[in-house]
């Protein structure tokens, strides 16, 4: 491996969510439904948007049908909130080589 790259592997941890769909809730103006999981020991609340159709989300949370806008543990020590939510209208692309040679 060239000098001063450096590689950190880390599995894949899919959240087994339990999306509660009586929820309904609006964050930045789009409806959210709730969802729970277990992760590192402790129960999450997410708060996901259908209607913005990435399943991603802060930090190592994903995984749900649409962006995950606010996401709590139910100890209340930790809180990850959307607070703004623009539109990229450029046409910038990331390149990803087919293969890293190591």
């Amino acid at each position: 491996m060239p000098e001063g790259f450096y590689i950190y592997r880390q599995p894949l941890n899919l959240l087994n969510w339990d999306i509660d769909q009586d929820s309904n809730d609006v964050i930045l103006g789009y409806p959210v439904k709730r969802a729970v999981a277990y992760m590192g020991g402790r129960l999450w609340e997410a708060w996901f948007s259908p209607d913005l159709p990435f399943s991603e989300g802060p930090y190592k949370f994903s995984g749900l049908p649409g962006l995950i806008m606010k996401v709590k543990d139910a100890r209340g020590h930790y809180e990850f909130t959307i607070n703004s939510l623009t539109k990229d209208l450029t046409e910038n692309f990331i390149s990803v080589p087919q293969r890293l040679r190591v």
